[in-house]
């Protein structure tokens, strides 16, 4: 008996701490390698599609000249010019509204002008510098928090805007592949039938978040966490916003696109969804380069065709990009100097 007890006293230890040993060290191993995934597959994801996007302008761009492109250029019609400029502003004016809903929540007192011209500010500039939701957040930050509202809100209203943004990209890549199961077919060479269903599962994902958001609001969960969830109401408005805007930019695109070109709005709104997505991948600045590679890669223009779509795609980014953006630095400066102004006024 003592032989025994003194066997196990002397066996325990050299057994048992072995196998947690073991397994914390396995378990550290695999964390550091998920921390280095995470760090190196965007970056090379990112880096990989710039290097497709640079080598496919460098093919169009042996394909095209200067006087080729500035006949293009003026080809593209007044009119053509005049309703992109109106899409472009309907457009903003639906993601105006989008954000103002969620600012309504967060102050009931802030103005509809106030409101418009921060999410202006946010959005227009944060559309070419690249990282929208750092730039976006940090301008909506600098301009509602000298209009009295608490960060944490400012935070809620950016989530928000990313969330339904995101719901509504969705929904309608979904719809979109659906409609136009072949274009996505060419393009990644995979059956119609996965794709049908790939497109299913992205609509049903969607759908599964917005009502899980639903559920989260009225689960204890949220106010033990201090969840700040958006009404079922306010959320599928939010996200209408977000769709009208989105089909108001592929509108902007088609609408500059030539004339006889073949090319139906569904396709170009297809299109546009997946180089949208790409140029956020890449982290480029406003996906230059990564979109418009990417939308002549879709489309197959003819080579007849390939200066006027490149014009169109110069033409969309002077429009929906550069206007906006100038107009955004403008006021920007506008609210800077005034404010200084105040302060110089009250010292």
């Amino acid at each position: 008996m003592r032989w025994s007890r003194s066997f196990i006293a002397i066996a325990s230890p050299c057994r048992l701490p072995s196998a947690p040993a073991k397994w914390r060290r396995m378990s550290l191993a695999s964390h550091l390698l998920l921390q280095q995934a995470r760090r190196i597959v965007p970056m090379g994801a990112a880096i990989g599609l710039c290097a497709l996007a640079a080598w496919s302008l460098h093919r169009v761009g042996q394909k095209l000249s200067l006087d080729d492109m500035r006949q293009a250029l003026a080809a593209v019609p007044h009119g053509a010019i005049l309703a992109a400029i109106a899409t472009t502003v309907a457009s903003f004016t639906a993601f105006i509204l989008q954000d103002y809903l969620a600012l309504k929540r967060a102050s009931r007192g802030l103005s509809l002008s106030r409101a418009a011209a921060g999410s202006f500010i946010a959005q227009s500039i944060a559309h070419v510098t690249g990282f929208a939701i750092l730039v976006g957040g940090a301008l909506r930050a600098r301009y509602f928090v000298a209009s009295g509202l608490a960060l944490t809100s400012i935070l809620s209203v950016q989530a928000s805007f990313s969330v339904s943004f995101g719901l509504a990209d969705t929904l309608l890549t979904g719809l979109a592949t659906l409609l136009r199961p072949t274009l996505a077919s060419e393009t990644t060479l995979l059956p119609v039938g996965w794709l049908r269903f790939a497109a299913c599962a992205l609509i049903l994902g969607a759908l599964g978040v917005f009502a899980l958001a639903t559920f989260l609001r009225q689960h204890h969960l949220a106010l033990r966490y201090n969840l700040a969830v958006a009404p079922a109401r306010t959320l599928a408005l939010q996200i209408l916003c977000s769709i009208v805007d989105i089909l108001f930019v592929a509108a902007t695109l088609y609408l500059l696109l030539p004339d006889g070109f073949g090319v139906g709005y569904v396709q170009v709104l297809a299109c546009y969804l997946i180089a949208v997505t790409l140029g956020l991948w890449s982290h480029v600045p406003a996906g230059l380069g990564v979109f418009e590679a990417t939308i002549l890669a879709l489309i197959h223009a003819p080579q007849p065709q390939i200066a006027p779509v490149v014009a169109a795609l110069l033409a969309f980014r002077a429009i929906y990009h550069l206007l906006p953006f100038t107009l955004g630095c403008m006021l920007l400066a506008t609210v800077e100097l005034e404010r200084r102004w105040t302060r110089r006024q009250s010292a």
